[in-house]
């Protein structure tokens, strides 16, 4: 099937502007379905996708039948003897999705407080600026479990419990292997951390913590459900031990790998790249199934004593084709009525995306998602009856940009929302007037949602607005109506996801000026004075536009402060900024600290001309812009 792999490579990489339309038999249907849904054409998108599911009935490619399936999910179309490609989808990884990668230990098993782990890795930070990256952890919550984890070239850090414990000349590790050991013992209450066999790091435990309780539990292996940054970089040759190892121990193991013993609980290899499984060499049974997308890499060590033959390095791949075939394996099982399996497939590849506590009892924290899945899940708990995580996920679905995803998988996506989603933020407030621009269609945080994320490694506080009441406010003289808000692209992998352009706000009126409530979250290195972060467009209904850019630390600042000395804080000068409210809530009090939000004016220089919508703009910088109210004069 080459044509079919070059259409594909085709969808996924040129932009849909590149195709039009042709009748000729020749023409890929993915194309062809890829400019109906761009032409808005939807019945015949629909017919189209009917002959590409029964085309792909005499297909064994998997990425090529997901996409035929999930296509007809996302237009509603029946699956039919699509159903019977369960198989050809399971043998490519289907239900061996990164959230599989995972192996368990039972309270009995380390129930003696102590332990040893021994990983080689190395890291890889490129592109995942300001984020942390997960080896391994076994964390159901925060400050419960244990972690090995690395924020971009600084130092390494394992957690155990609330506490944290830095690997001394540990930074800078990029791009080279390094063996990476840790002992905890319950009877001496001391964490030890060695760096290539040198011990680096000695801390002792809180009293407070028990050992025991911290380590056991579901391990999984290069990413965490508290922090979904997928580990970038290589690793190999995971052990644990029922002991503190020594010192000569350890250096033993991380020359050849230490022979089997009853301590030796685990010690997963890769020596087959075609098994689909990290291999417990310990005797202990515990085997890891791995993506199909894993990527293999030699390693520059002897061979392991367990194995008297050359193991390989992993790295486990954050391609989303695994995850796509995981999604039409979960419609397939949708239509056959199987709603436990189906959740089971739906959940995880939800999960890798989310990067916020849930709040309110909810499924999700309120962020980015691929959303495909959330259309999967809605309907699982519809048939269930389940009222409120049908909502939840079918609001959630509304707020999804699409915004990593290629042309033809945006276009399904669009359609599905279009078809399925229900708005986050339904009611206005009765005393809002037309003046107060209706923003609720574009929302994708609810009021009261924390206004930044929790990572997995910080205290759980809440980070949201306070002093301010859901509906109506008076700001500064300013009426503003405050029901959600708008958070937009920034350079940072969490924030990809958001919108980078929100278009057509309707407003459909003569104006003379607005006036924007708005923030930026910092998710890295801070701009410059005077950079812009974002625009305003005023698009008139002849089809012109006025564009009001937005300078940082000039017309906007940051949630959690602004630039410093050389700002003048006034509502008086039109080039300085306005800080409309200051905030005080549970994350600031402890530290007597502030956040801010800020009023941004900007003149219309066409008051005589009707101004059709308003647009949006994200430069997508390391200041990713927060949206609540705009209000028009």
């Amino acid at each position: 099937w080459p044509e079919i792999h070059a259409a594909i490579q085709s969808a996924e990489t040129e932009p849909l502007s590149h195709f039009k339309f042709q009748s000729n038999i020749g023409l890929s249907l993915l194309t062809e379905l890829r400019n109906e849904l761009a032409q808005n054409e939807f019945k015949k998108a629909k017919d189209v996708a009917s002959k590409l599911r029964d085309e792909v009935v005499r297909s064994d490619d998997a990425q090529y039948v997901s996409r035929a399936i999930l296509a007809c999910a996302a237009l509603d179309i029946p699956l039919e003897t699509l159903t019977n490609k369960a198989e050809l989808l399971r043998s490519h990884g289907a239900l061996n999705y990164t959230e599989n990668t995972k192996f368990n230990f039972t309270q009995e098993v380390l129930g003696n407080g102590e332990v040893t782990y021994s990983v080689w890795y190395r890291p890889k930070f490129v592109g995942n600026v300001g984020t942390y990256q997960v080896v391994f952890t076994n964390e159901p919550k925060h400050d419960l479990g244990v972690s090995l984890f690395q924020q971009n070239n600084t130092s390494l850090q394992f957690k155990l419990g609330f506490m944290n414990i830095q690997f001394a000349d540990s930074d800078g590790l990029e791009g080279k292997w390094t063996h990476i050991a840790v002992t905890v013992s319950e009877s001496d209450r001391v964490v030890k951390c060695y760096l290539n066999g040198e011990l680096v790091a000695t801390k002792s435990v809180d009293e407070s913590i028990n050992i025991s309780d911290q380590l056991a539990g579901d391990y999984s292996l290069g990413r965490s459900d508290l922090n979904n940054n997928p580990f970038k970089g290589d690793f190999a040759r995971l052990s644990v031990w029922g002991k503190v190892l020594t010192s000569d121990e350890i250096n033993a193991d991380r020359n050849d790998g230490n022979s089997v013993s009853e301590n030796l609980k685990i010690c997963l290899v890769a020596d087959s790249v075609t098994s689909g499984t990290l291999r417990d060499v310990s005797g202990g049974g515990r085997d890891v199934l791995i993506p199909r997308s894993t990527t293999f890499v030699p390693l520059p060590f002897t061979e392991h004593a367990l194995l008297r033959t050359k193991d390989l390095g992993v790295r486990l791949s954050t391609d989303f084709s695994s995850g796509k075939i995981t999604m039409a394996m979960g419609f397939l099982l949708l239509e056959r009525n199987g709603l436990d399996a189906a959740e089971s497939l739906f959940m995880p590849v939800a999960k890798r995306f989310v990067n916020s506590p849930a709040n309110y009892g909810e499924l999700f924290g309120r962020s980015s998602f691929y959303g495909l899945e959330l259309m999967g899940l809605g309907k699982i708990y519809g048939a269930r009856k389940d009222t409120a995580r049908e909502m939840e996920c079918r609001t959630k679905f509304s707020i999804v940009s699409g915004g990593s995803q290629d042309a033809l998988d945006l276009a399904l996506l669009k359609q599905a929302q279009s078809l399925y989603s229900k708005p986050l933020v339904v009611t206005r407030d009765e005393k809002s007037e037309p003046s107060q621009i209706d923003l609720r269609p574009f929302f994708n945080q609810r009021f009261g949602d924390d206004v930044t994320r929790y990572f997995g490694f910080s205290m759980n506080m809440r980070d949201n607005i306070t002093g301010l009441k859901e509906g109506f406010n008076m700001i500064n003289g300013v009426p503003s109506e405050i029901s959600g808000a708008i958070q937009m692209r920034g350079f940072e992998p969490k924030y990809l996801n958001f919108p980078r352009t929100v278009k057509n706000i309707k407003v459909g009126r003569k104006l003379d000026r607005a006036v924007v409530l708005h923030t930026t979250i910092g998710v890295g290195p801070s701009v410059d004075r005077g950079d812009v972060v974002m625009k305003y467009h005023l698009v008139y209904e002849d089809g012109t536009r006025s564009s009001f850019p937005v300078l940082n630390d000039v017309h906007i600042g940051g949630w959690s402060g602004y630039g410093g000395g050389s700002n003048i804080i006034s509502s008086q000068k039109p080039e300085t900024l306005n800080v409309a409210k200051q905030i005080s809530n549970e994350s600031t009090a402890m530290a007597g600290a502030h956040r801010y939000l800020y009023h941004f004016e900007f003149i219309n220089p066409n008051p005589s001309k009707t101004v059709a919508t308003i647009d949006i703009e994200s430069m997508g910088t390391t200041k990713a812009p927060y949206v609540l109210a705009i209000t028009v004069k």
